[in-house]
């Protein structure tokens, strides 16, 4: 008796909570085809940071500027910063670091930089030259002197 008493409690409050989910979903699905309808220009407000995508603007150069400095500051203010700084200066600038290449055909490939070339060059040499130790390396392309 208990138990059916409690079923008689509960059956309509869970027949609302469905019943009030399925009008939600209709209202929803009724809805969509008419904001799928909206004019492009009503859809979505302007992006306010657009101004970032000009990439050699004055704000957005500024604004980047701004960020490396507040970064950079933080990251001075770190007791390791200057040991750090100078083990990853010495590793990146060093000339016995290994050339990781991509093999294309009968070259293998390989993006450098160093001291001389702080941007990087695309460079490529033969399978036979780089398993000599000394690789000869041909230059691809040089990011140094394309940016000047």
């Amino acid at each position: 008796m208990a138990r059916t008493a409690h079923l008689a409690r509960t059956i309509p409050a869970a027949l609302g909570v469905v019943a009030t989910l399925c009008t939600t979903a209709a209202t929803a699905a009724a809805a969509a085809p008419a904001l799928a309808q909206e004019p492009p220009s009503q859809a979505a407000p302007p992006d306010p940071y657009l101004w970032l995508e000009e990439v050699e603007g004055e704000r957005a150069l500024s604004w980047a500027v701004e960020r490396s400095d507040a970064t950079l500051a933080e990251f001075k203010a770190l007791p390791v910063f200057g040991e750090l700084e100078e083990a990853v200066l010495e590793v990146i600038g060093s000339a016995d670091r290994i050339a990781y290449p991509s093999i294309r055909g009968d070259h293998l490939y390989n993006f450098w930089t160093d001291p001389e070339h702080p941007r990087g060059v695309y460079r490529r040499t033969t399978w036979d030259a780089y398993l000599s130790g000394d690789p000869a390396w041909e230059t691809v392309l040089d990011v140094d002197a394309v940016a000047e």
